[in-house]
């Protein structure tokens, strides 16, 4: 019928009859490594399809056949569970859906992965941003100020140079075992330097979180954002890099790997010109100095990652991956995880050949539409997931690909409110898809947003750390240092953190006020939570919390 082969197609033998139109191959297929197994998930996109044939080789050419067939699964089953691994080995999956006549689509997505220790603490970090003002310009261009009702942050339209702010972050990140934050900076007369130097420095000092630098090297780019690494600019490096070993390298709280400070660079991969001498220059100035830098290059954001450009660098840690995903679609209505398991693996095999290691990347979703750049990536991996599942996938699939050694994973983002990958919590709200735009969804784009609280930070928590090893003996405001549970900050402010510092369980709580009357209770059956104080009026209160075995009281001011 004149029909025109492309250049990469070619034409299949096929069995079945003149017209018949093959069942659609499964999509959204995930897979991620546990301790002693291999999950996969995936979605059947065929109503006439009766069974699911799983394949799996020991390299990403393998054959689909019946030495390779690893199960069936009968419809409408979208899960299985491979026990029959070897620890430390990569495993390549694909799919073929067979329909009722015996017919197979074509084969799925290719996925990778291996067993992993879930129980092991990983060393978690997120990407800080110290730019906010309490100013009506600097918090009128995010989505969630946009939507209906409005999503802020718990802690309202905050100022970054704001030490009450800084110490909440802070707490929080060492509540839910987030181990060092990687601060935003973009030059020392900017705010991000100031906040960093007289905000951060001084309450971090006696934490055991760490800290390091996000070079933001979009102050390098030209007006078509190219970054050629001629002798201006390498000065430019030289003279930002120095006053950053002067004045945070020594920091006690600094972030090292082997005794070496740790520098994010943001937008290596797009690095021109002479950079790789560049550099080589830049250590050496760094060493008579006595710091043998440890630089860590945002390469492969878009999806290909290339050995002879990430020789300059020491480790490969992409700000946010996103590969071949449709602006606006949900990741299980196509390959995102699956592609993203081959990008990763293929990030490792660069860094290892070089005698490296990589350090993956996890982000919670994408929305730039408030500030103009029109990118949405849902929350969700499907319209009728939870608002978590993205980053609870995000997390699960990337988990086997964290070396073995350092064990180290990245956030993007903390507080990007821009771009909508905070995972800072928010006010709880309803769900919604309408934004106060003319059309009532140029926001959203029609998807699901949420004030969602803690909801983030619990997921972090539970995928990447044990909790309550990572929590502080220090507290804000009560000393209550010997007893079974903590307190802070005591008085309250709009919240109260609570965890148990032995090896218990909270069941629930109750809070009465001065005369004995309940105002709230909650089931939680977790090791520590926030409770949001905000609609208590000032006063004092107590608060009753259960475990399975005994209770405590504890006397609570909110202010």
């Amino acid at each position: 019928n004149d029909g025109v082969l492309g250049p990469e197609a070619d034409f299949l033998p096929s069995t079945a009859p003149i017209g018949y139109i093959p069942p659609k191959p499964p999509v959204g297929l995930r897979v991620s490594g546990n301790d002693q197994s291999i999950d996969l998930t995936w979605r059947n996109e065929d109503e006439g399809v009766s069974r699911i044939e799983i394949y799996r080789g020991s390299t990403k050419d393998f054959e689909l056949n019946a030495s390779t067939l690893l199960a069936t699964v009968s419809k409408p089953d979208s899960t299985y569970e491979d026990p029959d691994v070897t620890e430390g080995t990569w495993y390549y999956y694909r799919l073929i859906a067979v329909d009722i006549e015996q017919h197979q689509s074509t084969p799925s997505r290719m996925a990778v992965s291996r067993t992993v220790s879930t129980d092991a603490e990983f060393t978690t970090g997120v990407y800080y941003y110290p730019w906010y003002k309490d100013e009506p310009a600097r918090w009128r261009d995010y989505i969630r100020n946009y939507t209906i009702p409005r999503q802020p942050p718990m802690l309202g339209h905050y100022d970054s140079e704001d030490f009450e702010v800084v110490q909440q972050h802070l707490d929080w990140m060492e509540i839910y075992g987030i181990d060092f934050l990687v601060s935003s900076w973009g030059g020392e007369e900017f705010m991000e330097d100031t906040v960093l130097k007289d905000y951060i420095l001084p309450r971090i000092t006696n934490s055991p979180l760490k800290f390091s630098v996000y070079y933001e090297s979009a102050k390098l780019a030209d007006e078509n954002w190219n970054i050629i690494i001629d002798a201006e600019k390498e000065a430019e490096l030289l003279d930002d890099i120095t006053y950053l070993a002067d004045t945070y390298f020594d920091h006690p709280n600094y972030l090292n790997v082997g005794n070496r400070p740790v520098l994010f660079i943001y937008l290596s991969g797009i690095y021109a010109g002479d950079y790789v001498d560049a550099f080589a220059r830049i250590r050496s100035a760094m060493m008579a100095k006595g710091h043998d830098l440890f630089l860590v290059g945002d390469e492969g954001s878009w999806g290909e990652f290339s050995a002879e450009h990430a020789q300059f660098i020491d480790a490969i840690s992409p700000y946010i991956v996103l590969p071949k995903r449709s602006h606006g679609d949900f990741a299980n209505h196509g390959d995102f995880f699956a592609d993203l398991t081959m990008l990763a693996l293929q990030m490792e095999e660069i860094t290892q050949s070089q005698g490296k290691f990589a350090i993956p990347n996890v982000n919670p979703g994408f929305n730039s539409n408030a500030i103009g750049k029109g990118m949405v990536f849902p929350r969700q991996i499907a319209p009728w997931a939870e608002i978590t599942s993205f980053l609870e996938s995000y997390i699960k699939v990337l988990r086997p690909f964290v070396d073995p050694q350092q064990r180290m994973i990245m956030i993007t983002s903390w507080n990007e409110w821009y771009e909508d990958t905070q995972i800072e919590p928010t006010v709880i709200t309803p769900p919604t898809s309408i934004d106060n735009s003319e059309s009532g969804s140029y926001y959203t784009q029609g998807i699901i947003y949420e004030g969602y609280g803690y909801q983030y930070l619990e997921v972090v928590d539970e995928l990447l750390s044990d909790g309550v090893s990572n929590v502080s003996n220090k507290n804000a405001g009560i000393d209550n240092s010997d007893k079974t549970f903590k307190l802070f900050p005591n008085p309250s402010k709009g919240y109260l953190n609570i965890y148990a510092t032995a090896n218990q369980t909270i069941a629930s709580f109750e809070i009465y006020d001065v005369t004995g009357h309940l105002i709230m209770s909650r089931h939680v059956q977790k090791k520590q939570f926030t409770i949001q104080t905000m609609g208590l009026l000032p006063g004092i209160y107590f608060i009753k919390i259960n475990t399975p075995d005994n209770y405590v009281i504890e006397k609570v001011i909110i202010e």
